[in-house]
């Protein structure tokens, strides 16, 4: 590597999505880029995203990947006007008589968290200030999540009946274990990084929110070295979840 793949190299990503990258040395960095509409995802957002990820696991100097939201807060979940008009069309064929529509939606929300999740380097979601259902479902499908002490992070959905459908639900559940998983769907309840036996599983590190807001590399030893079989662990590791779940 030469001096031009070591310095900082920031650019805006697909401007019209609201992600911003930034490679630092083998670190490379997204931003969810809507602080005033509280970094909403919307549809395309996150099929950009997927892409992104993607894109930057080919580039054999990048060994992991941050994703962190801009503003104050990681990200307020889903955008209600970006899903509106295709689910209320889904809606309208599933009152029609079919609710294949609706289903082929919800698979493919599920596949891009599926693609996050098979990327073979690591991803890392650094969450600060509020993380609220399509960001929890986000941060879960990563391998490591830090969160800010001030950190507040729930699934407001279930509150209007809505199941965490897009992935959520298995991957807390292989995270917490049955029990916990369910105390979090029934009581609908806020949560912080501090909650024992929840936040112990769920969380990797908690940071000063001005530390991981600044966050360049995992504290410790990071990236990874070089030689470690990255991809290999990932998958062992999600075999053995899902054997267990």
């Amino acid at each position: 590597m030469g001096a031009a793949s070591s310095r900082e190299v920031k650019d805006e990503i697909m401007s019209e999505n609201y992600l911003a990258g930034e490679k630092k040395g083998n670190i490379y960095t997204i931003s969810l880029n809507r602080p005033k509409k509280r970094n909403a995802i919307t549809v395309e957002m996150l099929s950009g995203l997927c892409e992104l990820v993607e894109k930057q696991a080919t580039d054999p100097d990048i060994r992991a990947i941050i994703i962190k939201g801009a503003g104050k807060i990681f990200s307020a979940g889903v955008d209600l006007n970006s899903l509106g008009a295709e689910v209320g069309a889904c809606l309208g064929e599933a009152g029609a008589g079919g609710g294949a529509p609706l289903r082929a939606l919800i698979y493919r929300f599920q596949q891009y968290f599926n693609r996050l999740e098979a990327v073979e380097i690591p991803i890392i979601c650094a969450m600060h200030g509020r993380t609220l259902g399509l960001g929890i479902e986000l941060a879960l499908a990563g391998d490591i999540r830090l969160m800010s002490d001030d950190c507040i992070w729930a699934m407001p959905e279930l509150k209007l009946g809505v199941i965490a459908d897009l992935g959520g639900t298995s991957r807390l559940s292989r995270l917490l274990g049955p029990s916990r998983t369910m105390e979090i769907f029934l009581t609908a309840r806020d949560y912080t990084a501090h909650r024992p036996s929840i936040g112990d599983w769920l969380i990797t590190s908690i940071l000063k929110t001005i530390l991981l807001l600044k966050l360049k590399k995992w504290p410790g030893i990071w990236p990874p070295p070089r030689h470690l079989p990255v991809e290999r662990l990932k998958k062992s590791s999600s075999a053995a979840m899902v054997l267990i779940s």
